[in-house]
């Protein structure tokens, strides 16, 4: 049994209107710098979900999905089990942010998942991926561009849990 661990840094964020963000990485981490802003906000609505295949879903259950968090209207969404392959080559270091697209096989399916992420109501979502070597786990986190997350991390310790 796999054990997900949330840890979502929002606060001290302030937006008073869109401004351009840097994302630096270090160690596994992904640290956000906003310029400016005096509205402190905080993302209020939760949704996870276990896709067991998002590109399965994506193309069996999307329109319901859709219409699901249009009307939900999360603020954060946590997707399990994704089951997306994570980029590089075999035998070599993957990526486990990035979705993988070296054969023609894994370029189709990327595109479907990015056509379908840059549709409303995805297209208000910023995403963040957690992928492994092959079809199997992975997770999703979907957070709402008007909310800047400090700092956004995955890592799986010694139990197999992920803290994110």
């Amino acid at each position: 049994m796999v054990i997900v661990q949330c840890e979502l840094s929002f606060f001290c964020t302030r937006i008073r209107k869109p401004t351009i963000s840097s994302v630096s990485e270090k160690d596994g981490e992904q640290t956000i710098s906003e310029s400016g802003g005096d509205n402190k906000k905080e993302p209020k609505k939760f949704l996870t979900w276990n896709a067991n295949s998002l590109l399965l879903r994506i193309k069996n259950n999307w329109t319901e999905f859709t219409k699901f968090i249009e009307n939900l209207d999360p603020d954060v969404i946590a997707i399990q089990e994704v089951r997306m392959p994570a980029a590089g080559s075999k035998g070599a270091p993957k990526n486990p942010r990035e979705l993988k697209d070296d054969t023609s096989a894994s370029r189709e399916e990327k595109l479907v998942v990015t056509r379908a992420l840059s549709s409303p109501p995805f297209k208000n979502y910023n995403v963040w991926w957690s992928l492994s070597d092959s079809k199997y786990a992975g997770t999703a986190l979907f957070i709402k561009k008007c909310f800047q997350p400090k700092k956004v991390s995955f890592s799986l310790d010694a139990k197999g849990a992920i803290s994110i």
